[in-house]
């Protein structure tokens, strides 16, 4: 007796993510901090985030039965919460803060680091992470900018992001002294 099926091919069994330990983020970003120094890290977390953000979004995609631009921003940010959630990256909610600025705030974010405190928020790869993928929503460009971190020791990881110019400009102002608060008073 002869049984014959279709061959089973690698990429039929992929899953959506590799399942890595959260220690990674912080030995990542430790590492490369070492070797090239605090600016070059971050910009090189950033743009791996950016890269992996076409991953993200094809897993987000992979849900819904809509496109995420026909979703309205709660309805986007309650998938895209459930989608980091279901990955063991912790849970997400957005809220408008300003008009041209949102902020995102995460509970339990898994690139944060609360053994190896830093005086500066430091998940530069979900900043890359959510900027390739409200780009990709909004179909325009989108920038990130880390206000809060659970590294530097604060109660969670909070993420603004609107035009390039709004978070330039709000970036600006926090580098002059100012507060987050008093910064988007001032935009």
């Amino acid at each position: 007796m002869s049984v014959t099926s279709d061959p089973v091919h690698a990429s039929d069994l992929e899953p959506p993510g590799l399942m890595v330990p959260r220690s990674i983020f912080p030995s990542l970003r430790r590492t490369l901090q070492r070797e090239v120094g605090s600016d070059t890290s971050a910009r090189v977390l950033h743009h791996l985030g950016l890269d992996a953000g076409a991953e993200f979004e094809a897993h987000l995609s992979s849900r819904l039965e809509n496109p995420p631009e026909e979703f309205s921003p709660d309805e986007y940010f309650r998938e895209l919460s459930a989608v980091f959630a279901t990955m063991g990256w912790g849970t997400l909610t957005s809220t408008r803060v300003h008009p041209g600025l949102s902020f995102i705030e995460t509970s339990g974010w898994a690139e944060a680091d609360t053994d190896s405190p830093a005086g500066e928020p430091s998940c530069h790869f979900s900043g890359g992470v959510f900027a390739s993928l409200l780009a990709r929503a909004a179909d325009a460009p989108i920038a990130v900018l880390e206000v809060t971190c659970r590294t530097r020791g604060d109660d969670a990881c909070g993420f603004l992001f609107g035009s390039e110019e709004a978070i330039q400009g709000l970036y600006t102002l926090l580098v002059e002294g100012a507060s987050l608060e008093e910064a988007l008073e001032r935009l």
